[in-house]
């Protein structure tokens, strides 16, 4: 019976616990918490606040591992003919360093992919800079990775990188090879030079 009390509690804090998070009725979840807490029996009590402080201490974890307050990045966009492998969360790296996420997925009225890039304050990026859709490894995940140019100005925020390669489809280079031979291969080969984008309207 009373592990069956200790469930119901620890079920209910769950509960109140996603509502506290993920609703707009913060302060009705805390009065309910605080309800269930002081209305029970000190056990009840006692594993209930522990679970409540490992939901927050989970929570703030998640947060602070990303690394990326939205309070301290600028954003950058980028186009590609093809964003495959790329998803609103995935890394933006120089050098094989993370320097921040991709932020929003969208399509231009070109129907090119349009990535919004949230990068590190305080990261300053050659305004002749290209970005290339690469992957970490053969089987790795895709990302966004920035090759420096030699500028000495650098991209101010919400600036456009005009260098882009997009993602190199293995699947699609095998088919050309096999089935083009040599002009499939140069067609492939093709695929993977950088294009300059123009200033389009989103």
């Amino acid at each position: 019976m009373v592990c069956l009390k200790v469930c119901d509690v620890v079920r209910i804090i769950l509960s109140g616990c996603y509502k506290l998070w993920y609703t707009e009725h913060s302060l009705v979840s805390c009065t309910f918490l605080c309800y269930v807490l002081m209305n029970g029996n000190m056990l009840e009590a006692v594993i209930g606040a522990v679970v409540l402080i490992t939901a927050a201490a989970s929570v703030y974890l998640a947060y602070t591992s990303s690394g990326m307050d939205t309070s301290e990045v600028y954003v950058l966009t980028a186009r590609f003919d093809d964003a495959g492998g790329i998803s609103e969360g995935s890394d933006v790296k120089m050098s094989g360093i993370k320097i921040g996420v991709v932020k929003k997925l969208s399509i231009d009225t070109q129907y090119q992919a349009k990535a919004e890039l949230s990068v590190k304050a305080g990261i300053v990026i050659p305004d002749d800079s290209s970005a290339a859709i690469v992957s970490d490894g053969i089987m790795g995940n895709k990302f966004i990775s920035i090759i420096t140019g030699f500028s000495q100005t650098n991209f101010d925020p919400g600036a456009e990188i005009a260098i882009t390669r997009s993602a190199v489809n293995l699947e699609t280079l095998i088919d050309r090879f096999v089935a083009g031979g040599k002009d499939g291969g140069n067609e492939a080969a093709n695929d993977t030079k950088p294009t300059t984008h123009g200033s389009s309207p989103s």
